[in-house]
């Protein structure tokens, strides 16, 4: 799936493209030879936090049913108060300014919520579940 890129299209803009395309998928399920009861969302990095906030969404607007969520790495809180983001703050590939930065790209001038930022959700009773592989996870060295 394509969508918006933000600073070009900050938030709520990759949001409402996930979403068009899990509601079109439930729609046209028959059509695609799927089961609508078996949809899942998932994606890596940024693909996961929109994941997440898509199932959110169709929660919270009793949208298409979501099975399963599949997140590989997703960045869910733009607060960076977690144990990990503040131990692990100068990795080689993805650093605390870097994350910094995405998130002011993708929020721009507008606060954080749970669909920007999943992790802010109050309540996650009702979401489907989460396969989830933090975004902690480094590959260890090989000697």
């Amino acid at each position: 799936m394509g969508y918006r890129l933000a600073p070009e299209h900050p938030f709520p803009a990759a949001l409402d493209d996930a979403y068009a395309t899990l509601t079109w998928t439930s729609e046209h399920a028959a059509e695609l030879g799927i089961d609508p009861e078996r949809i899942a969302v998932g994606g890596h990095s940024a693909g996961g936090g929109l994941a997440a906030a898509v199932a959110l969404r169709a929660r919270d607007q009793q949208g298409p049913p979501i099975r399963l969520q599949l997140l590989n790495q997703p960045p869910l809180d733009d607060r960076q108060e977690t144990w990990s983001a503040r131990n692990f703050t100068g990795t080689p590939w993805m650093n605390r300014d870097k994350i910094t930065a995405a998130w002011r790209h993708y929020l721009s001038s507008q606060p954080a919520t749970p669909y920007a930022a999943p992790a802010r959700a109050a309540d996650l009773a009702g979401l489907p579940p989460a396969w989830s592989r933090p975004t902690t996870s480094m590959p260890q060295p090989t000697r």
